[in-house]
């Protein structure tokens, strides 16, 4: 009766054993899998909505992914990448075998500033210096701002007051007035600080005055809405908003 006992025992074992032996198998091999790879890794890829030539990423970790030396440092490259003035997130991972994938989400430009050298401007804020495939991109352009250099430092976000409030204002036309951020060409202050847009059609200058800016352009919305059909804003040489609640227009002769 004991042997019968030991018999079923064992038969119960058997899986269980079987079983840690596959495991210690599989991670073994994984192991030994990693450990090859992280000394032979032969591609790094670069993935995400990328406008920045790829040759200036890759020279940003050009001494790593050259080097003889068994290590790759993620963190490195990570932190590398990262710093370039364009990359708003970088993401760094091993993909098996042989693969350092790099995920990049760029900064996109929302405005540019016009005076001495041209400097892109993210929703954020964040100045980017030019690059030769941008140059021609389509976004409204800030005049007559403070053109002081030390207001803008490449990588970090601008200093000047009057362009965040441009910039955060650009940002809101942008989500919740779409059609009209399309249509501007260039955002300015005159000499009393007034703020003023002036279309990409024909063009139309609409002038905004210095306060409750957003609660005018709401006010444009609507005046939009009730000539819709008949005429649109480009039909008009001059919109003033600088008095609550009222927009005064000046056809075209």
């Amino acid at each position: 009766m004991a042997k019968k006992n030991k018999k079923i025992s064992l038969k119960h074992l058997s899986p269980i054993a079987i079983g840690f032996l596959i495991i210690g198998l599989i991670w073994g091999s994984v192991k030994w899998v990693e450990y090859r790879t992280y000394l032979e890794v032969t591609n790094f890829t670069y993935e995400g909505s990328i406008q920045i030539p790829m040759d200036e990423y890759a020279g940003l970790i050009k001494d790593i992914t050259q080097s003889s030396s068994r290590k790759i440092d993620l963190t490195e490259i990570q932190e590398r990448i990262g710093m370039h003035p364009y990359v708003k997130a970088v993401r760094v991972s091993h993909t098996y075998p042989s693969t350092i994938k790099i995920e990049i989400v760029e900064r996109s430009a929302l405005a540019v500033l016009n005076g001495g050298v041209m400097v892109f401007l993210d929703e954020d804020c964040f100045v980017m210096p030019e690059v030769g495939n941008l140059a021609d991109l389509k976004v409204p352009i800030l005049s007559n701002y403070n053109p002081n250099p030390t207001l803008y430092p490449t990588g970090g976000k601008a200093r000047s007051v009057k362009v965040q409030e441009s910039i955060q204002l650009l940002k809101k036309i942008k989500n919740e007035y779409e059609t009209l951020y399309q249509n501007i060409s260039e955002m300015s202050l005159n000499t009393n600080d007034e703020f003023i847009i002036v279309l990409v059609d024909q063009p139309t200058k609409i002038r905004l005055g210095r306060t409750n800016i957003w609660a005018k352009l709401l006010v444009l919305r609507e005046f939009e809405k009730t000539i819709l059909g008949q005429k649109r804003l480009s039909d008009y040489a001059y919109l003033d908003m600088r008095y609550n609640n009222q927009v005064i227009a000046k056809e075209r002769l």
